[in-house]
């Protein structure tokens, strides 16, 4: 992902690391963290945006950008689930 993209916020979150992977992972996370999150400098911290069930699809497709292969698939696989879920459904 790029720091240029229209979804990057400038304001850095203020956190722990263990903090932040805490709430991307939390699903009562707002999506405006989730977003910053979703930019942050850790890989892991963007993965586990990825595994969010909350995170939106427009983020998710954000996280496929990125320039590490673990977060790319990540956000594959949950988009996928999505998919695979809605069809089950209807």
């Amino acid at each position: 992902m790029t720091k240029e993209s229209g979804l990057y916020k400038k304001d850095e979150l203020f956190l722990t690391e263990r903090e932040k992977e805490t709430m991307a992972l939390d699903s009562e996370t707002p999506v405006e963290i989730l977003l910053k999150l979703a930019f942050d400098p850790s890989e892991k911290v963007r993965a586990l945006v990825g595994i969010n069930r909350n995170t939106p699809e427009a983020i998710l497709i954000e996280l496929k950008k990125d320039s590490s292969e673990l977060v790319k698939r990540i956000a594959t696989y949950s988009m996928g689930q999505r998919i695979f879920k809605n069809k089950e459904n209807n």
